[in-house]
C-alpha cells in the first residue's frame, strides 16, 4: 500500500516536471525569438556595443537599462517614462545579451562606451536616462562627457552604496523562469509590488510586468551584466572615489517610488541634496516598478525634457 502511493506520488511530480520543462523550453524559444533582428552592435575599443534606435524626430534620449536586462527592457523603460517625439537608443550594458564583457568592465568605461557608439552614429548629444541598475553609468556619463550629456534623469536607480544580495537565485535559467512564471506572486512581492497593488492594476500594467519579466529570461544571456553589477555597487571604496554628484552641473531629474524595497528611497534623497538644482519626484506607491504611476511619470519628463530643450 505504502509502495503503490509513493509510485503514484512520484508518477504525479515527474508528469509536473515534464510539463514545466516543456512550458520553459517554449518560453524560452520565444524570448531568442523576439530578440532576433531587432538590434545592431558595432565593434569598438571597448568590445560589442549592441543597440537600437526607436523614432526618427525628436530629441534623443539614450536609455541605461536595469540589471539583467538589455536593450529590449530599455525599450519598455522608454514607454513608461516618454511620450510624444522621442529618438530612443536603448543600449545593452556591458555582459548583457550581446554586448560585451570586457575585462575591468565598470560603470565608468561604460559611460565611455556610450560616447563611443554616439560617436559611431554621428550624435552629439544626448539626455540619458539610468533606470534601476542602470544609474550608475548613467551617472557617469553626465559626470565624465558633460559634453555630451544634455541632461541626467535617474529612476528608481542606484546612485550611491548598496549592499551585495544573494546571486543564487541568477545561477539556473530554469529556476530564475521558474520563480519570474510560475512564482510570479513571490517575485513581485520581493519587488514592492503588494497584494492591493496588483488588485488594482490595469489590463496595460499587467502587460508591462509580463515584458519586463520577459526581458529577464534567458538570466544566462544576462549573468555576467548582472554579477559585474552587483560587485560594483558594493564598492564603497569605488563610490567614495568616482562619483562627484555635487560637480554635476546639468539638469536631473530624479524619480523615485517612497517604498521601494529593491533600491531604496535614500538613494533619491541623497543624490537630490548632493545635485544642485536637480528635481526630485517623489511617488508614494507602485514600488521599484513605479507601477501606477507612469502617466504622472510621463508628464513630468516630458515637462523636463522640453524645458531644457527650450533653453
Amino acid at each position: 500500500m505504502f509502495f503503490g502511493i509513493l509510485i503514484i506520488i512520484l508518477l504525479f511530480l515527474t508528469t509536473i516536471g515534464i510539463r514545466l520543462k516543456k512550458q520553459y523550453r517554449i518560453t524560452i524559444s520565444e524570448s531568442l525569438n523576439r530578440l532576433k533582428g531587432k538590434s545592431q552592435i558595432i565593434e569598438t575599443p571597448l568590445g560589442v556595443i549592441e543597440y537600437l534606435i526607436k523614432g526618427d524626430r525628436g530629441p534623443l534620449v539614450l536609455i541605461s537599462h536595469g540589471g539583467a536586462g538589455g536593450f529590449d527592457q530599455g525599450l519598455i523603460t522608454a514607454q513608461t517614462h516618454l511620450k510624444g517625439d522621442y529618438r530612443v537608443l536603448s543600449v545593452s550594458r556591458f555582459g548583457h545579451l550581446r554586448s560585451s564583457m570586457i575585462e575591468g568592465a565598470n560603470a565608468e568605461l561604460q559611460a565611455d562606451a556610450y560616447a563611443l557608439l554616439l560617436d559611431h552614429l554621428g550624435i552629439e548629444r544626448a539626455s540619458i536616462l539610468g533606470s534601476s541598475g542602470g544609474g550608475p553609468s548613467a551617472i557617469q556619463f553626465a559626470q565624465r562627457h558633460p559634453d555630451r550629456c544634455s541632461s541626467l534623469i535617474l529612476s528608481c536607480a542606484v546612485s550611491q552604496f548598496h549592499p551585495a544580495r544573494s546571486t543564487t537565485v541568477y545561477k539556473s535559467d530554469f529556476f530564475y523562469w521558474l520563480i519570474t512564471t510560475k512564482l510570479k506572486k513571490l517575485a513581485l512581492k520581493k519587488i514592492g509590488v503588494t497584494r492591493e497593488i496588483e488588485m488594482n492594476l490595469s489590463d496595460k500594467e499587467r502587460d508591462y510586468l509580463s515584458q519586463i519579466f520577459d526581458t529577464m529570461n534567458p538570466i544566462s544571456l544576462r549573468r555576467k551584466g548582472l554579477f559585474c553589477d552587483i560587485a560594483e555597487w558594493s564598492d564603497q571604496k569605488a563610490w567614495n572615489t568616482r562619483y562627484r554628484l555635487k560637480e554635476l552641473l546639468l539638469p536631473v531629474l530624479i524619480i523615485h517610488a517612497k517604498y521601494d524595497s529593491v533600491i531604496p528611497y535614500i538613494h533619491a534623497l541623497q543624490a537630490h541634496r548632493a545635485i544642485s538644482g536637480s528635481i526630485l519626484m517623489t511617488l508614494k506607491d507602485g514600488g521599484h516598478l513605479k507601477l501606477g504611476n507612469f502617466s504622472e511619470i510621463q508628464n513630468t519628463v516630458n515637462n523636463f525634457l522640453k524645458g531644457e530643450e527650450k533653453k
